[in-house]
């Protein structure tokens, strides 16, 4: 599910057990760069943070209790100066 609410110039987008087809249709809306949606698609184990001159990127894998293999337990934020997604 997408939901979005704005404030000023800043979007907030966030997308709540989302399909694969909306998680694509969120990063070509806001032009989301080749490296965050290669990392996103990949589906790491490990963390990752990345910054770069216009976004910041974090893929987290929190912990779960208890532990589901088949639970996807993802979380994801991506911002600049106008828009933040959480992808959960």
């Amino acid at each position: 599910m997408i939901s979005k609410y704005s404030h000023r110039e800043l979007n907030w987008v966030d997308l709540e057990s989302p399909t694969e087809e909306e998680v694509a249709y969120i990063l070509e809306e806001y032009t989301i760069p080749l490296f965050i949606k290669e990392d996103i698609s990949r589906k790491p184990k490990e963390d990752i943070v990345r910054l770069d001159h216009s976004f910041i990127f974090a893929y987290l894998n929190p912990p779960q209790f208890p532990l589901d293999e088949n639970k996807d337990n993802r979380l994801i934020f991506i911002a600049n100066d106008n828009f933040i997604i959480i992808i959960q």
